[in-house]
């Protein structure tokens, strides 16, 4: 189930920055209905010295700068998954007709 998740999760971050949005524009995401009044969204480059809506209520978020190795990572284990959901190996799930493998837009991901 955890896999299942992690997959749903690394495809909506492939459609929200992927062909499928790029009637919008690239800073859509900071549409300021999407904070509460006063506050900013963290893609848009919040202060990291206050906290930002109900999950980060008490905490402390921080910047992380991903490495070219991190970067590796997450799209060699995205690209992994996607191919296990493509040839149809998630239970449940039909095998893929048409998966392109994420690339184009990774290191702009990378970079929010």
């Amino acid at each position: 189930m955890y896999r299942l998740a992690l997959v749903v999760a690394l495809f909506a971050l492939a459609y929200h920055f992927g062909e499928c949005t790029k009637h919008y524009s690239e800073s859509h995401f900071c549409d300021t209905n999407y904070c509460p009044p006063g506050k900013a969204n963290v893609g848009c480059r919040c202060k990291f010295n206050e906290s930002y809506g109900t999950g980060c209520k008490g905490k402390s978020p921080k910047l992380h700068k991903f490495t070219k190795k991190d970067s590796q990572f997450i799209l060699h284990l995205h690209n992994h998954l996607r191919h296990l959901f493509a040839c149809g190996f998630i239970n449940s799930f039909f095998p893929a007709v048409r998966m392109v493998q994420l690339v184009r837009y990774f290191s702009r991901i990378a970079e929010r």
